[in-house]
């Protein structure tokens, strides 16, 4: 499968709605009363959200979050001078980056071992997938392809403050050999129909 293109917060086909429902033009539905049967609500339900929000929602260990909330710490120094995420976002990081990219890993299916990231940028959803996966699904290769290498260098080193060892190509996803993924993610890339010429050749 092929994740990540056009899945954002407030997608109905992950579960995860906005604050008041989902026909909102915008994430901002924030204080709304959810009127909607016990049955029919979401399985998450996201408005503005922190590092205990987050744990909570997706049940991931004291470790887990540790590792992510350095991950965040390293996001937000490196981004003062390398353009990884933008600066409005910070703020609300929690929601905007890391439930989107968290998100993905509930929908990867149980036989998967390999996942590849194309134009990881500042980490999302890869490094995020990576984090989880050192945890729930440790013999799975993450493979995050960033062709900026900046950008590569700051992955390589969140990798190594925590102790992940994902698979970071400073590459152009078109010009490297077929990676043979079970899962493949892409988030603001390009266009669907690019998107699928860059990577359908990635896929097992």
């Amino acid at each position: 499968p092929v994740a990540g293109a056009s899945i954002k917060v407030g997608s109905n086909p992950t579960g995860v709605y906005r604050c008041g429902g989902t026909d909102r033009g915008n994430d901002s539905g924030c204080g709304d009363s959810d009127t909607r049967a016990p049955a029919a609500r979401s399985v998450v339900e996201i408005c503005m959200m922190d590092e205990k929000d987050f744990a909570a929602t997706f049940d991931v260990s004291r470790e887990t979050m540790d590792a992510l909330s350095l991950y965040y710490k390293l996001l937000v120094k490196w981004n003062n001078s390398i353009n990884l995420v933008a600066k409005s976002t910070l703020g609300d990081a929690w929601r905007r980056h890391f439930v989107d990219s968290a998100q993905l890993w509930s929908l990867a299916p149980a036989r998967a071992r390999s996942w590849v990231d194309i134009g990881s940028g500042g980490g999302f959803p890869g490094m995020v997938v990576a984090i989880l996966a050192a945890e729930q699904r440790p013999d799975m290769v993450v493979t995050l392809v960033e062709s900026d290498q900046r950008k590569a260098t700051f992955l390589g080193a969140v990798a190594r403050e925590l102790g992940l060892s994902p698979q970071i190509l400073a590459v152009r996803a078109e010009l490297h050999p077929p990676l043979g993924a079970d899962v493949l993610s892409a988030r603001a890339l390009a266009s669907l129909d690019k998107l699928l010429e860059y990577t359908e050749r990635h896929l097992a």
